[in-house]
């Protein structure tokens, strides 16, 4: 089990970026090893997450606990039948503001979270086919990765492999984590977050991904329970809002997600 209780979220903001990278690289094989046990990810509500969420402490530790106390055996069934309608999807379609992105998970299983890695918990995830994936997606929630914000993430595919990426804000760092290794510019994960607790982005990912009508796509390492393969020292989960009128999700022809709604 790792509880993570930052005191200073900006703490790595000054270091060296390339020797992070390589840490990165050094740890993928203990990390390897480590996903392969059971695990559980968590957070103990600070000072520091609560001022990243613009909220008081009082209020964010209410927000937390209410995130994670929910009916994880019922949230099990939703999820499970809802990762089992868009499974072994041939298209998913993702459109919306600045974004118009297509990919196939053809052959690959959608997995349902309730709790059992992460708490609080609620998405579905899959592993794009790894060379599927075109077009551009624009992520208007911005990242906070490694003490750096990096903001209005842009990036455009080719051939499943992001050949252009742009930022508002730190977009050298961007680029160094897109050339940490090949499989760091391609698709590792495509998700719906589905916790309707979480409805504030919070500069956290592993809330924000569950953020109920949210998508959420993961350049780099690819999780083999969905029949992916893609490899890499990383795995950086971008948070997309989907909320904007025209917004949309659709697989196979099938509505999923509307202007931030879950409509299945």
């Amino acid at each position: 089990m790792t509880i993570i209780a930052d005191q200073n979220t900006r703490e790595l903001a000054q270091a060296d970026s390339a020797k992070m990278l390589i840490r990165s690289k050094v740890m993928k094989p203990i990390r390897d090893i480590s996903i392969k046990k059971p695990w559980v990810l968590t957070y103990y509500p600070t000072l520091a997450m609560a001022q990243d969420a613009n909220m008081g402490y009082e209020d964010f530790c209410t927000f937390f606990y209410e995130s994670c106390l929910r009916d994880w055996s019922k949230e099990n069934v939703y999820l499970t039948k809802f990762a089992n309608m868009v499974t072994d999807a041939n298209v998913i379609e993702v459109k919306g503001y600045m974004t118009e992105l297509r990919m196939s998970a053809k052959g690959r299983v959608f997995i349902p979270c309730a709790g059992t890695y992460n708490m609080p918990d609620g998405e579905i995830f899959t592993a794009p086919v790894d060379d599927s994936v075109e077009g551009e997606v624009y992520f208007n929630y911005p990242l906070l990765r490694q003490g750096k914000m990096i903001r209005d993430i842009h990036l455009w595919f080719i051939k499943g492999k992001v050949v252009k990426a742009t930022a508002s804000e730190n977009q050298d760092f961007l680029n160094k984590i897109l050339d940490t290794d090949a499989g760091a510019r391609r698709l590792g994960e495509f998700a719906i977050g589905t916790n309707k607790r979480v409805q504030n982005y919070m500069n956290n990912v592993l809330f924000d991904e569950k953020m109920y009508g949210t998508v959420h796509m993961a350049l780099g390492e690819a999780y083999e329970e969905c029949k992916g393969f893609n490899k890499s020292a990383i795995h950086m989960d971008i948070v997309k809002d989907m909320t904007s009128k025209g917004s949309s999700v659709v697989i196979d022809g099938k509505v999923i997600l509307r202007d931030g709604k879950i409509v299945v």
